[in-house]
């Protein structure tokens, strides 16, 4: 296996790839219920999953139309219910076009965003919105092409599943854990009252009831391993009653499946995400991903090279030149920004999908070139198409 920070990829390569391209029990909630069962395919990464319909592997389950594997047989450690979800399908893509509160892309307005979607053509749109998504947000106008109608954010998102025919994982951080956790007897309604609205439950509650089409049923907590490491009391990750205590609300409200990221090493969850999501960008070796691989309650596996903010302004650093032609960063001479990348998506065999991030705030592959004049965006593009 070989480590994912390797810059070792070939001229020829990449050449190549721009032509052709435990236990089951909760806590005792009072409020606590599933909502119901569910059918559909599952993933038969451990023995001890089965399958309800013959499909052996994560990149053929489907659910209404979607890329969704369901659990129906729990494996040995799980926390989350049987009934749970975690990501089929092979290609995943970030394109995060609002950061907080505004359009964050100024090189691309929402009908070039669509069009790529439109090429791409993911299964799941990653991590592609960020806290908050309230109506505030929601009904922002977006940038649009000239003369073409005015439009949204809501709408830009609906028109975006509709373009890929897929879903969104909405992005939710940890961080607001330090504002409190919601207790047992917590009623939901109290969301909306001031002392409780920054609550980690009480953000999870608010974007899983926003009206985003595909509802938003799988969530994405960042900063794991970093609340996790970092010392700080209101972040006890080591004791597996916190855990629960963090998780088990998600899947009491509604949520099918959370997963977490590690940036820099794994922290397990105690059995509560179905998969995990690692980066490269902290000096993550293969260790990590074997750590991940060797817990059975984690499905799916998927990884970020380069990690943000830091790894990815580095690894953007290493181009050549930059310009700022119109107020919008060109960069040049990118080789070695592709050779990442293109060893990230090769290695997908040592056991993880790549998730490919295409936009967001400061990298736009639509305005990083390879010194031939090749955008990134083509780069990841050819690579999808020959390892996704």
């Amino acid at each position: 296996m070989r480590k994912h920070l390797l810059i070792a990829a070939s001229a020829v390569l990449i050449f190549l790839i721009i032509l052709g391209i435990s236990n089951n029990s909760l806590p005792n909630y009072s409020w606590f219920s599933y909502g119901g069962s569910h059918g559909g395919n599952i993933s038969t990464k451990t023995s001890q999953t089965s399958t309800s319909s013959g499909t052996t592997s994560s990149s053929g389950c489907s659910f209404n139309g979607l890329a969704i594997c369901i659990i129906n047989q729990l494996p040995l450690g799980a926390n989350y219910p049987v009934g749970s979800w975690y990501p089929g399908g092979t290609r995943f893509v970030r394109m995060r076009m609002v950061q907080g509160q505004g359009w964050s892309s100024p090189g691309l307005n929402a009908q070039q965003a669509l069009l790529m979607i439109t090429q791409m053509k993911p299964q799941v749109l990653e991590r592609m919105t960020d806290w908050p998504i309230n109506s505030g947000v929601l009904n922002q106008q977006v940038p649009v092409c000239s003369g073409c109608s005015s439009m949204t954010y809501a709408q830009f998102l609906d028109s975006a599943t509709i373009d890929c025919g897929c879903y969104i994982t909405p992005r939710l951080s940890l961080d607001s854990v330090k504002n409190g956790i919601a207790p047992p007897n917590f009623v939901w309604n109290d969301c909306s009252q001031p002392a409780y609205s920054n609550y980690f439950e009480c953000e999870a509650y608010n974007l899983y009831n926003s009206p985003i089409t595909p509802h938003l049923e799988m969530l994405s907590v960042d900063n794991w391993w970093g609340d996790c490491t970092s010392g700080n009391s209101a972040y006890n990750c080591n004791s597996c009653s916190w855990d629960a205590s963090v998780f088990a609300p998600l899947y009491a409200m509604g949520w099918k499946s959370v997963t977490t990221l590690n940036g820099g090493g794994y922290v397990s969850s105690c059995g509560w995400t179905p998969y995990v999501t690692f980066d490269s960008g902290a000096g993550v070796t293969t260790e990590t991903l074997s750590a991940i691989q060797n817990d059975p309650t984690v499905l799916r596996i998927f990884m970020y090279d380069p990690d943000f903010p830091g790894p990815a302004q580095n690894l953007q650093a290493t181009c050549t030149s930059s310009s700022i032609p119109g107020n919008i960063i060109t960069y040049r001479g990118c080789g070695q920004l592709a050779q990442q990348v293109t060893m990230a998506a090769k290695n997908q065999a040592d056991g993880y999908t790549y998730v490919y991030t295409i936009e967001q705030t400061f990298w736009d592959t639509t305005q990083m070139f390879l010194s031939n004049g090749t955008s990134i965006y083509t780069v990841m593009l050819n690579l999808m198409n020959r390892y996704n």
